[in-house]
Order: structure tokens, then sequence, then C-alpha cells
């Protein structure tokens, strides 16, 4: 059996959504003659864990985790020490506010170490990952490295251990890098040039190098013509076992539309919380029996939006949860939900997508409806498309009309179907182990 050493910042236990990705390659390679030695970090330095993915990993699955220098805890343990606690709230006569110099401080030191740190907080890791990847790398003679970004300070550790071993490493681009609009306008022109220049570097050494979509694959393919080659796309997908055996969670007697994952900062709720205002005025019996939601991270900015538009009653936020959970969610939904931000929608595809056409449920896609998500989700039995703007708040109540329309004369039934099993967990892992054989 061939050996891949897998170089990657978020595993298991980690939670959230760039972890499932590498864990389900991590479930399939060994199916397809490919062993993985795993390189990752120790646990206290995630955020959000989640131990049910654990179960994804093979019992004896080789796994390193290393110290890393926490730059963005060091900056804030600076912070701590430098003021104390002697700087109390105090406030401007001029304007009655109140105003917290440790959170200026805060807020000022982390601009500009956004500014000054390339390509991202994680470059402390990698001095401890390369000192271990080359003990694996002597070890375990791997015969391919994969690692997948972000963060992009993990492409630096595969390119190194690259330059010492002359071992193939392929890239795994779970986002677009230099050529994402959103993640680049963000940063200083001169951080800008520096970051495009190291992503040249990393694809001129790169064997192989993986899109998650065909508009990342097409643009990384135009602005690298000389390495156009290189360039394929692997989707994110769904696991057919995480949908076994589950237990549906619903809200008993309503007609439940649930929405899973971190809301998108730049995704506007308004559209469709204005559908709903429109439909208590038409419809005032559907609405009393609708109940919206959200499952996962809600940002502060988006409840103080639920308070404004007075649509509180009608939601629920059950927070962040296991991804076992949120399958749970899923199946017990009336309606999935999903929300596009707009113009940032084509370089966009949430890996929930496929879970979400998984689920067999009706799909409510308020986004783009030419973008590479709106294309994934024409898959699902039962979906409607419309473009996540203001006017067409009723096209959008129409659409719940008819939503609950089905739900209520239960006619939301859809027999299983091989339709969508090209975008299986196990059929995206032998992909990438083709990838593997090639390089």
């Amino acid at each position: 059996m061939k050996r891949v050493l897998v170089i990657t910042f978020p595993f298991p236990p980690a939670g959230g959504g760039g972890v499932q990705r590498t864990a389900k390659y991590m479930k399939y390679l060994q199916h397809f003659g490919w062993e993985p030695i795993v390189l990752t970090v120790k646990e206290k330095y995630y955020d959000l864990v989640d131990e049910t993915l654990l179960s994804d990993i093979p019992k004896y699955t080789y796994v390193y985790r290393t110290r890393m220098i926490n730059i963005d805890k060091l900056s804030k343990r600076y912070i701590q020490s430098a003021m104390g606690d002697s700087f109390s709230t105090y406030k401007r006569p001029d304007f009655g506010v109140s105003i917290y110099p440790r959170e200026m401080l805060t807020f000022i030191l982390k601009t500009l170490s956004h500014h000054l740190i390339v390509p991202d907080y994680q470059i402390g890791w990698i001095p401890f990952a390369v000192f271990k990847g080359v003990e694996l790398c002597k070890s375990f003679k791997p015969d391919v490295i994969y690692v997948t970004a972000p963060p992009y300070s993990s492409y630096f550790i595969a390119l190194l251990l690259h330059i010492v071993f002359s071992i193939p490493f392929v890239v795994d681009m779970r986002d677009a890098w230099s050529l994402n609009p959103w993640l680049m306008k963000e940063k200083t022109r001169l951080k800008q040039h520096m970051e495009l220049l190291l992503e040249h570097l990393i694809i001129r050494h790169a064997s192989k190098v993986i899109c998650v979509l065909a508009p990342m694959y097409k643009d990384y393919k135009a602005h690298y013509p000389e390495y156009y080659r290189k360039f394929i796309t692997i989707t994110n997908g769904f696991d057919v076992d995480d949908f076994k055996g589950v237990v549906p969670i619903k809200r008993d007697g309503r007609f439940n539309i649930v929405y899973t994952g971190r809301l998108p900062a730049r995704c506007s709720l308004s559209s469709f919380f204005n559908a709903v205002k429109l439909l208590e005025k038409t419809q005032p019996e559907l609405v009393s029996n609708i109940h919206i939601t959200f499952v996962g991270e809600l940002s502060k900015d988006k409840e103080d939006m639920l308070t404004a538009l007075s649509v509180n009653r009608y939601v629920t936020c059950a927070g962040y949860v296991s991804h076992a959970k949120s399958i749970s969610y899923l199946k017990g939904a009336d309606v999935l939900l999903l929300l596009g931000r707009g113009e940032n929608d084509r370089a966009m595809l949430p890996g929930k997508v496929f879970e979400y056409i998984a689920a067999r449920k009706p799909i409510l896609a308020l986004m783009d409806p030419h973008c590479a998500t709106a294309r994934i989700v024409r898959h699902a039995p039962d979906h409607r498309i419309i473009a996540n703007e203001d006017q067409n708040a009723q096209l959008i109540a129409s659409a719940l009309k008819g939503l609950y329309r089905q739900y209520f004369n239960k006619k939301v039934e859809f027999p299983p179907s091989n339709e969508y099993l090209c975008y299986s967990r196990r059929n995206l892992t032998y992909q990438l182990s083709q990838a593997f054989n090639t390089v």
C-alpha cells in the first residue's frame, strides 16, 4: 500500500465546515490503496470541537500533532500585560459614548497584524510542522504529500518538505487564495502582491492543484496558463453513512424551515424575512404555523437584524452543534434554506449544499441563479432558486406559499435516487486517489 503524508491544520476533533472534507478522505483512502499519515496541530488550538467527527478516522491511522506559536493569542496576552486592569471605561463628554481603551488597542493591533503577517496567523505552525514532517518523511517515506488550506501557511510546510525530500505534493484549495476577491480586497497592495508571488511559488512546485468548484478551476487555469495541466476539480460532497439511522429533530406541528452552518458575513436576511412579513398580512394562518431554525453560530449583527425586522418570534437559534446533530436537523426539516452573499456567490460552494441534496428535502435557495451553488442545487428533487435581493420579497413569499401548500397536503416525498451519488465522499476519495496515482 502506498503512503501519503497529509498536512492539515483542521482535523478531528476540530469542528466546523473545513474539517469534514479531509476527515472523509481519511475514512476512505485505504479502500483505494493509500495509507494516510496525518500531520496536524494539538487539539488545544481549535476554537470549535466536534468529537463525533473522530468516528470517521480509521482506528489505526497515524496522527501526529505538534505545537505552534499562537500569534493571535500572543497579541491578546501582550495587550493584557501592557494595559493591565488599570484602564476603565470612560465617556466622551461631547458624545456621551463609552470608549474601551483595551478594545481599541486590540482592534489597532489586530488590524496591523492582519496587514503585516503573511499569509496568515498560522504561520507560527510552520517551524514545528516542518521539524516533525522531516521526521515523518524519514520514517514513513511517503510517496506523496497532500496539503489542504486554508490556512495558507500549510502550503509552505509541504513546499519545504518537497524541497528537502523531492516528494511530489498535491495542493487542495478548499478556498481560492489570490483570486478570491473578498479575501484580497481587505489587504494592502503590498500584501496582495506578496501573496500572489507566494501562491505562484506553490503552484509552480506542486504536482497537482485541486479546486473545489468549476469557476475556481477556470479562473486558476486562466491565471496560470503555463501550469494549466496541474489543475483538477474535486468538489465537496456528502457521506451516505452520515444519513443512516438518523433520528430527525422536528418542530411538532409546525412548518419547519432549517438553515445549517455559519451565516456568511455579507449574507442578507432582509429579503427572506421581508417575504415572511408580507405573508403576515396576506396569509396570517400560514405565518402562525411557520418556524425557522438556524443551526450554527449567529453573529451579533445577524441577531440585531432579526430584532430590527421584528421576526424573533418565528426563529430559534440552535447555536453550534455537532455534525451528527446537524444531520438530524436536516432530516427533520420541511424546507432547507440556503442563503447567498450577492456578488460573491460565484466564488463560493458551501459543503452543506451536498448534504442538503442528500437529505431529500425541498430547498429554497436565495442566491444568484447562475452561480456554482445554484447549479448543484438543481440536482435536488425539489428546489426554488431566487436571487437574494430585497425586490424579490414577493417572489420569495410566493415560493414559501407553494412549499407550505405541499407540506400541508403532505406531498413532499422523494424516492431514493442514484443521480447525486457522484458527490458521495467515497466517490470523491476515489478521484483523489487517482490524482495521487498520476503524480
